[in-house]
């Protein structure tokens, strides 16, 4: 049986990435033409009722159309925040369907670039993602994971990020 198709994503605070393994090297994926970091933002666009999100969504909040624009949706892991309902592009949800909107909108893009389907994400997390209190860091990574799961993966794993960036400046051979 063949390995599933495994997608690293680096779910930052304020850009994203996505990578993969290609011959034992690792690959940035083109999340948007040329780039291969995404601004981790969301615009919830009044008129249309649509959701955008990276540059396309600075680019409304630039541009002042009318809606909502979020950053640091990843402040919210692990508080009660995150699970309070609010009407969004028209439609009642909470930070984790957003979330995870975002993390899927990241999938496909990564499965449309790499013409792969993936089923598994290894993810980058802080350390911790509250400095003192180790149930709210717990309660993070839980959260983390639902929106994973909600996003459409069917596992994730996590790395803590120091040991991502040690693993990623490490010379391959």
């Amino acid at each position: 049986m063949p390995r599933p198709q495994t997608l690293g994503i680096d779910f930052g605070t304020s850009n994203s990435a996505a990578g993969v393994t290609v011959a034992d090297r690792p690959w940035l994926v083109e999340l948007e033409p040329g780039e291969t970091t995404l601004p981790t933002a969301i615009f919830f666009d009044s008129d249309t009722k649509q959701m955008r999100i990276g540059r396309s969504a600075t680019r409304a909040l630039v541009e002042g159309d009318e809606g909502r624009f979020m950053r640091a949706l990843k402040s919210l892991l692990g508080t009660p925040l995150l699970y309070e309902k609010r009407r969004l592009g028209g439609v009642m949800m909470d930070f984790t369907d957003v979330i995870a909107h975002f993390l899927r909108e990241v999938k496909t893009r990564a499965e449309t670039a790499t013409r792969l389907e993936f089923s598994h994400a290894l993810s980058g997390r802080p350390v911790k993602f509250h400095s003192k209190d180790e149930a709210r860091n717990a309660r993070a990574e839980e959260d983390l994971r639902a929106c994973y799961l909600k996003a459409g993966f069917a596992d994730v794993r996590f790395l803590n990020e120091p040991e991502a960036a040690l693993r990623a400046a490490r010379p391959h051979p």
